[in-house]
Order: C-alpha cells, then sequence, then structure tokens
C-alpha cells in the first residue's frame, strides 16, 4: 500500500468486504457496495450495471481471490477515487484456475446514510508491457 494512505480509510474496508462477497458469492453483501447508477467495466471489455454485475458473481466465474493493493486514495468527501493493482484468480466451470492481472480505478460515492458504495469501476488487463 503506498506510504501515504490511511489504511483505516472506510472505502479500504469497503473494498475489502466487496472482495469478500465476491469470493463467497454473497449477493446480499456485494449489493449492500453497490450503488444502484453502478458502471462496471472488467478488464476484457464487458460492461455492466447494478444487476447485471449481481447476474455475473451469481452465474459467472468463480472469484477464488480477489486482492486489491491500492495506490492511490483521493478523498473528496462526498466520493473517493481508489486506484491500484488487481490480482484475482477465478475459474470458470472445471476450466484451469486463471490468474488476471489488471489496473483499476474505482469510484465509491459516500450516500446520505454514510455508506461508501461503489460507483464505477473500471479495470485495464496488465501486461508484460505495463510499465511498472
Amino acid at each position: 500500500m503506498a506510504a501515504d494512505i490511511d489504511p483505516r480509510h472506510p472505502v479500504l474496508a469497503a473494498e475489502r468486504r466487496r472482495a469478500a462477497a465476491l469470493v463467497a458469492r454473497d449477493a446480499t453483501a456485494l449489493a449492500a457496495l453497490l450503488d444502484p447508477g453502478l458502471r462496471y467495466v472488467h478488464a476484457p471489455g464487458a460492461c455492466h450495471d447494478h444487476d447485471a454485475l449481481l447476474r455475473f458473481v451469481a452465474e459467472g466465474p468463480r472469484f477464488l481471490a480477489v486482492e486489491l493493493a491500492p495506490e492511490q486514495l483521493l478523498d473528496f468527501g462526498t466520493a473517493a477515487v481508489l486506484c491500484g493493482r488487481l490480482h484475482l484468480r477465478l475459474q470458470r466451470g472445471e476450466a484451469p484456475v486463471v490468474e488476471a492481472f489488471s489496473w483499476v480505478t474505482a469510484v465509491w460515492r459516500r450516500g446520505s446514510d454514510g455508506v461508501w458504495r461503489l460507483a464505477v469501476f473500471q479495470s485495464t488487463k496488465q501486461n508484460e508491457l505495463t510499465p511498472e
């Protein structure tokens, strides 16, 4: 984690809960962390709104590990931008486990109830040509 990021920031806690919900396929926990207007863009290019993402998580590949290493967190009060590297381990059916690495920009919005919810997620595949 970048030295200037407070590891106790509530967005990081929300991100950890999101990762745990993906691995557990816990649609209820995940739904509570998603903004109703969510726009979620996966590294391969698929794009989901709130409901489509919940269906994808329930019916799509099984997430075995979801680990986001934060590199930047910009808190604007009612919104926060979280940038970092994402490492996924996933499996589609009985196919071999796949590891995926990507750069992520996520926008979290704090609602009037004080709860942080994911509003925008953009992932870009990291490859051998991606500079460090």
